[in-house]
């Protein structure tokens, strides 16, 4: 494979791990652009199936590590052995289109921010609800945030090598891809660094989700975002959580999980607390009106009436991984 170029533009650093499924079409994506003055790291995060062989397909550097040591760790990595005044990362289950390079190279090339994220696309690669619903909500999520915004969304997100080290990296301490985006974030802000989303930047998620998987990354974000916020209190971080859900959102997760403790009340003192579980779980319903009705013109009336008890779901999944973030800070662990 060719070495890295002494001198470019941009940097693109893929974190894989375990990624044969996808990271053909990311890579494939990525040699397609428009934009030329680039160069292609790829991070082999310790992956056992055939990622490597795949990458290898491509005349771009691939760094292998000995273990699997986490994205945060393999985003770094690829970072120190890049060549670009600008670093553009994309996840290995991500299509980017045509103009992304473009975009985020004249965003940073004219100084009008030191970092610039995108979104993902309305639409899942996978026709299953857990999928379509992740991606749903991602989208719908997204669109309502400001231009400015503290969550270094790394799916596809792209920063100065300036600001990237004025900030620190990714903090490694993070094993695992769940929240590691939220907390370099929160220092890039903290910093005095501007970070942009340009919402006209929208790339295809190729990931599937399972319910299982749909519901566990709910509770370890939540999880992560209370131990941020611990630590920071606790004077160990300076990166503030910032939150892309809708406070209405924030406000179900509340009403979700009581209305859970009042039906399993109802087992054991009677229907009046059945009653009150319903009434809880129509207030989060209504309070999300608006995403479920995006659910409807997306997805049709059906998808919409599976969605809704996913939703709760989803909902008590999340608080369910406050209380974790919680009890496991309070037991020692920091992350």
């Amino acid at each position: 494979m060719p070495p890295v170029s002494e001198r470019c533009t941009l940097s693109v650093i893929v974190p894989a791990r375990d990624s044969e499924a996808t990271v053909g079409a990311c890579l494939a994506a990525v040699f397609a652009s428009g934009y030329r003055d680039f160069e292609l790291v790829v991070v082999d995060d310790g992956s056992v199936d055939g990622t490597p062989g795949i990458v290898a397909g491509f005349p771009c550097r691939l760094v292998r590590s000995g273990e699997a040591r986490g994205a945060a760790a393999a985003r770094n990595a690829g970072a120190r052995v890049s060549a670009g005044r600008i670093l553009v990362f994309v996840d290995s289950d991500i299509v980017i289109p045509a103009d992304a390079l473009g975009r985020v190279a004249g965003a940073l090339e004219g100084g009008e921010c030191d970092a610039v994220v995108g979104m993902l696309g309305k639409d899942s690669a996978h026709g299953n609800l857990a999928s379509f619903y992740k991606n749903a909500y991602m989208h719908y999520t997204y669109r309502m945030l400001p231009p400015e915004i503290g969550v270094f969304y790394s799916s596809i997100a792209a920063i100065t090598r300036a600001a990237f080290l004025g900030a620190g990296g990714f903090n490694e301490g993070y094993r695992n891809a769940c929240i590691e985006d939220t907390e370099f974030g929160g220092r890039i802000r903290a910093r005095g660094y501007r970070m942009l989303l340009d919402k006209e930047l929208v790339v295809r998620h190729l990931r599937h989700y399972s319910l299982r998987e749909l519901l566990a990354t709910g509770f370890r974000r939540t999880s992560g975002i209370v131990k941020i916020t611990l630590r920071r209190l606790a004077g160990r971080s300076d990166s503030p959580a910032h939150l892309t859900s809708p406070r209405s959102f924030t406000a179900g997760i509340a009403l979700s999980m009581l209305a859970c403790a009042a039906a399993l009340l109802s087992l054991m003192a009677g229907k009046a607390y059945l009653a009150a579980a319903l009434a809880l779980a129509l207030a989060s319903l209504s309070l999300n009106a608006g995403f479920l009705a995006f659910i409807a013109r997306e997805g049709g009336p059906a998808r919409c009436a599976l969605a809704i008890p996913l939703l709760l779901a989803d909902q008590v999944a999340h608080g369910l991984g406050g209380i974790h973030g919680l009890i496991s800070y309070a037991r020692g662990e920091r992350y």
